[in-house]
């Protein structure tokens, strides 16, 4: 067969089968809606007549026959015809179709498949009748004759096939029972037993329950009549059955404890009889836990039982064991796992389980009979180790920038098992030190950290932190880290500029300070004046007086803020930039002025006075006025000392300047020379060299603007240094800077680099030149200090004799004798001379450091007795005259010890400064706070010893009648003495607290004289000069000569140890005691009581100082 008639055939094939498939699905939707139609009419039938089994029959017989004809007809003969087992659709009767279908086709297919007939018939004309079928079918190829069946034009059925079916299932949804009794009547259809009742009673629950519960009785009734009543019997009891809400019976029997047989009864339907069956009850008899908590949490073990509930730390070891009756069987739901458990021997359960995490677990007893018991349910809480926290506050020492403490605190609820402190510098990698392990579940802790462990240099940033970690055994250690500390250290210019603001803002106070305190030297002064003019204190002098006081304690806060500043700057350069040993000891030196300007007899003087105001009475005038004027010479050398102070400060800001100028200027000498090098050689670019050198060159420019910086500093100084600035040889540098650029311009790189070394060479030059300036005017300087003050050492001893010979011959003149104006023309003289000497010495004290406070204190008191004894003159009181001349020599003779303490001092460091000796006691410098020595301290107590004796004697001969123009006189000689003997009291106990520095008991010693000159305070108070009195002072001559050999030993064996490297151990800064120093300083003042007290009220000071001590110790 050709290729053409062979596709036309297979075409009209596939439009057949699709044809009869559609016929099938027809007739399945005729079928669906015939179906519930024709059951619905029979059961209609039967539900109104009721027939008997023969019409039944003929009834499910006709359904049966009817829906059959329709399956047959609608459905099994399209799917004979689908197979071929039956003649369907012809290909004729099918090209007729798809030619209505298709109107472009028409009769060409049924032309097509008659042509192909008569091509088999007739042969003659076979090729010519092939080729016109082979063109037709070309034609008709495009067309798909399948799509002449169209299914979905079957919708058209379902309206007739849906609401038979709708119906139908509403039907016995909403009416079951009158739908399922005809039902099984014609399903039945043979059976006359179906002629019953109309409804019956059905049981579908279990007739089983468990002891000792509540069963429920569930009857349905099935039929087309619900009985008005429903009973159930049980044993001798008749139970009416309630009907609920969904139509069924039910009853409730309470605690069923045994079987029983029950009947349910209805009128109008037979009994239905049932067995009602009782389980034993499979439960639980008891449990008991036991629980092993993790070892690192420190908790013991730990029963429970017959409490299933559990709070427990992770990781816990948990032994449950279970007794139980009825059941052979125990089933463990643990979380979301289930797991079967048999008995032991014993028939108990025991099982073991690890706490990791919060569930609810249930244990379930069953049996063969009882396979699904109640379960018990317990809840399980896991209480996981928290990660451990930390606090850590950081506590700077105000007095060292590189010395930080933290105080921390640590808590975990078991444990730790370490304590890190780890730092960095930004950028590089972390260092960590292990620190003890806190021991308690709080705890706290304290690290000290010196910054410079770090190596932490200017401009660098380290960044440091703790972390702790806890003890947890079951998921290891858990790592907290506390917050992030940063500290930044100043850049090189940063800190220079942080020096020069600290230096102006100390300067400032000092000049403000300065003028502060002359301010109120004159309002003392005015205040004096007023009350001399006065007869009572009046209520505006009172006022004025408020106000000093007040004015004074507002200098004092501003001298402690100064004084702090600048111990906070000298503190912050050492740890940056650390000044050479001269430069240190200076430091030192004007750090120890600016502790001593305010001095505590300033301090006590004002207290006694704000203390005279509180309780002023009729007749404190004149205590007020000796008040003031003591104040005023107190007042005088504050003022002096912070001049000194200023003025040094000046000095010494020059002198860093100058050192760190030529510091600079050789550092740049060595980058200039090294350029000069690289020049040479030729290998760096030009525009490298060049940017360089534009850096040195100004570099160099700074240089200069610090030198002039210098230069007018210097010009603000008392005594200006010279100091040859060199501006010729700065011009020559400048210059040859300046041609170098030029010839890197010019790329001319080896006569630049000639120039390059020209400048570095002549800076090295520059910065020696300076360098041994600066020595030699330091030496000059030295030596005239030195021979200023041999000069002055020997006008006071010449003095000192003169006012004894004057004191001689004015005891030995009477009060009528001519002579005694000659004697106050001398004593007016030598009061001249003296204040030629305070001059001279105070000038010499702003140059001198080593010169303390006390020797200005010392030759005002000189000016303050000399005037008093020209009172005295004037109505010739001879006592009075030779009681201040008295105090003259002391003072003299005072001065005398400090002053040739001060010129050994400076001649041993001026041999230390000449090159190529070596006799010094502490090569470059002690840089310890200069203290009064024992040699001292006994010098003065041997004057005022021989004072004491000679008021002995004074006070005999007033006892026997004599003096009695002198009782005046003869009191304030022992105040004075007095407050003399307080004075070295203090030094002696400051020089003993100086000695126990060090942890060493040295200055106990000093301590027990300090006790002995106590004493001797309440005896001139007391004015009980006795021999008793002298012994002591001899005594404590003896202990003081003592203390000076040992002093002497002392600092021959720290000369030797001063040559081993020991290390400083770290102390806790101030801020971490603050209590303990505040009680320490309480008790410090309890124990420097005034030399004016009644001795009673000294003794109840003292008293309670003791009982304060033992507990401080404590």
């Amino acid at each position: 067969m050709p290729h053409a008639q062979q596709d036309l055939k297979q075409r009209l094939d596939a439009f057949v089968r699709k044809y009869h498939r559609n016929e099938m699905l027809r007739g399945s939707l005729i079928l669906a809606a015939s179906l519930p139609v024709a059951w619905l009419t029979v059961l209609a039938l039967e539900a109104v007549g009721r027939f008997g089994t023969d019409t039944r029959t003929a009834l499910f017989y006709l359904f049966v026959a009817s829906v059959s004809l329709v399956a047959v007809r609608y459905l099994l003969v399209p799917g004979l015809r689908l197979l071929r087992l039956r003649s369907g659709l012809g290909h004729d009767q099918a090209a007729r179709i798809i030619g209505r279908h298709f109107p472009d086709i028409e009769d060409r297919l049924l032309n097509t498949l008659q042509l192909q007939a008569r091509a088999e018939d007739d042969p003659s004309s076979r090729e010519l009748l092939l080729a016109s079928i082979a063109q037709r079918s070309s034609q008709l190829k495009p067309y798909r004759f399948t799509a002449a069946v169209d299914f979905g034009e079957n919708k058209r059925y379902l309206k007739y096939v849906l609401p038979p079916i709708v119906l139908f299932a509403g039907l016995y949804l909403a009416l079951p029972d009158a739908m399922e009794a005809p039902t099984a009547r014609l399903i039945h259809h043979r059976t006359e037993a179906l002629d019953m009742p109309d409804f019956r009673l059905v049981h579908d629950g279990a007739l089983a329950t468990l002891a000792r519960t509540d069963y429920t009785l569930v009857i349905r009734t099935v039929g087309t009549v619900v009985p008005a009543r429903v009973d159930v019997l049980a044993g001798e009891g008749r139970f009416r059955m309630e009907r609920n809400a969904d139509g069924h019976w039910t009853h409730v029997f309470r605690s069923v404890r045994e079987g029983m047989d029950l009947t349910v009864v209805a009128p109008g339907t037979p009994d239905l009889p049932l067995r009602l069956v009782v389980l034993p009850r499979p439960e639980l008899q008891d449990l008991q836990l036991t629980v092993t908590p993790p070892l690192h949490t420190g908790l013991p073990p730990f029963e429970q039982r017959n409490e299933g509930d559990l709070d427990v730390p992770e990781g816990s070891q948990i032994e449950f064991r279970l007794g139980t009756r009825n059941a052979d069987r125990l089933t463990l739901r643990w979380g979301g796992n289930t797991e079967a458990l048999s008995p032991d021997v014993n028939n108990r359960f025991s099982f073991r389980k690890t706490a990791t995490q919060d569930l609810t677990y249930a244990l379930l007893p069953s049996s063969d009979a009882v396979p699904l018991a109640d379960s018990v349910r317990y809840r399980l809480r896991s209480i996981a180790d928290r990660k451990p926290t930390i606090r850590v506050a950081e506590i700077a020492d105000s007095l060292s920038f590189n010395q930080v403490a933290f105080n921390g605190l640590v808590q975990d609820d078991y444990g730790f098992s370490s304590l890190h402190f780890v730092h960095r510098i930004r950028g590089g990698s972390e260092e960590r030190l292990a620190l003890d392990r806190p021991r308690r579940r709080e705890d706290g802790f304290i690290h000290l950290w010196d910054l410079t462990d770090a190596g932490i240099g200017l401009g660098d940033e380290v960044e440091y932190w703790f972390e702790v970690r806890d003890n947890d055994g079951v998921n290891g250690p858990k790592m907290t880290r506390s917050r992030t500390f940063i500290h930044k250290a100043p850049t090189a210019e940063e800190l220079a500029q942080q020096l020069d603001s600290a230096d102006a803002d100390i300067t400032a106070a000092l000049e403000e300070n300065l003028e502060e305190a002359r301010r109120l030297r004159e309002q003392m002064q005015e205040l004096r004046r007023e009350l001399m003019e006065e007869e009572e204190l009046g209520w505006e002098e009172k006022a004025a007086l408020e106000e000093l006081l007040k004015q004074q304690e507002a200098l004092k806060e501003e001298v402690r803020n100064m004084q702090e500043e600048n111990r906070k700057k000298n503190e912050k350069q050492s740890e940056f930039a650390p000044p050479n040993e001269d430069i240190l000891k200076k430091q030192e030196e004007l750090q120890r002025l600016m502790d001593e300007v305010m001095t505590d007899e300033l301090q006590q003087m004002f207290d006694e006075m704000r203390e005279l105001m509180e309780e002023l009475q009729d007749g404190d005038k004149e205590k007020i006025e000796e008040q003031l004027e003591q104040m005023d010479l107190d007042q005088e050398a504050l003022e002096q000392e912070l001049d000194r102070a200023l003025e040094q400060f000046r000095q010494l800001q020059w002198e860093q300047q100058m050192e760190e100028a030529i510091s600079d200027l050789e550092k740049l000498a060595e980058e200039q020379k090294s350029l000069a090098e690289e020049s040479e050689k030729g290998d760096t670019p030009e525009e490298e060299l060049k940017a360089r050198q534009d850096s040195l060159n100004q570099e160099f420019d700074k240089i200069q603007e610090a030198l002039e910086d210098a230069e007018k500093l210097n010009e603000e100084l008392e005594n200006p240094n010279s100091m040859p600035m060199m501006e010729e040889m700065q011009e020559e540098i400048v210059q040859d800077m300046q041609d170098a650029g030029e010839k890197l311009d010019s790329g001319k790189q080896k006569k630049a680099s000639a120039s390059q070394k020209s400048a570095g060479e002549k800076m090295q030059q520059m910065a020696q030149q300076m360098d041994s300036a600066m020595q030699q005017q330091e030496q000059e300087s030295t030596e005239e200090d030195m021979e200023a003050l041999r000069a002055l050492l020997e006008n006071i001893i010449t003095l000192s004799f003169d006012e004894e010979d004057l004191m001689a011959a004015v005891g030995n003149t009477q009060k009528d004798d001519p002579r005694y104006v000659r004697h106050g023309q001398l004593q007016r003289k030598l009061k001249d001379d003296a204040e030629m000497v305070k001059d001279s010495l105070f000038a010499l004290s702003k140059r001198v450091p080593q010169l303390q406070s006390i020797v200005n204190r010392e030759i005002s008191l000189v000016n303050l007795h000399m005037g008093q004894a020209l009172d005295g003159f004037t109505d010739r009181e001879t006592n009075l005259i030779t009681s201040n001349q008295q105090y003259v020599m002391t003072s003299f003779n005072n001065l005398a010890l400090l002053l040739d303490e001060v010129l050994q001092q400076m001649q041993s460091e001026s041999s230390c400064n000449k090159p190529g000796t070596g006799n010094c006691e502490k090569p470059g410098g002690s840089g310890s706070k200069p203290s009064p020595s024992a040699k001292q301290i006994k010098g003065m107590q041997q004057s005022l010893s021989k004072q004491l004796e000679r008021m002995k004697e004074k006070m005999k001969g007033f006892n026997e009648g004599k003096g009695q123009d002198g009782q005046r006189g003869l009191s304030k000689e022992l105040a004075q003495m007095a407050a003399q003997q307080a004075a070295i009291r203090q030094m002696t106990q400051d020089l003993g607290k100086q000695l126990n520095e060090d942890g060493s008991s040295e200055g106990n010693g000093l301590g027990d004289i300090a006790k002995e000159m106590e004493e001797i305070e309440k005896d001139i108070v007391n004015g009980e000069l006795d021999q008793l009195t002298l012994d002591r002072q001899q005594d404590i001559l003896t202990r003081l000569l003592k203390a000076e050999n040992a002093e002497r030993v002392r600092g021959e064996k720290e000369e030797r140890e001063s040559r081993t490297a020991s290390d400083t151990p770290r102390e806790i800064p101030p801020s971490l005691e603050d209590y303990q120093r505040r009680k320490a300083q309480e008790i410090e003042l309890l124990r420097t009581v005034p030399a004016d007290l009644t001795p009673y009220y000294k003794l109840r000071v003292n008293d309670y100082f003791n009982t304060l001590e033992p507990q401080n110790r404590d």
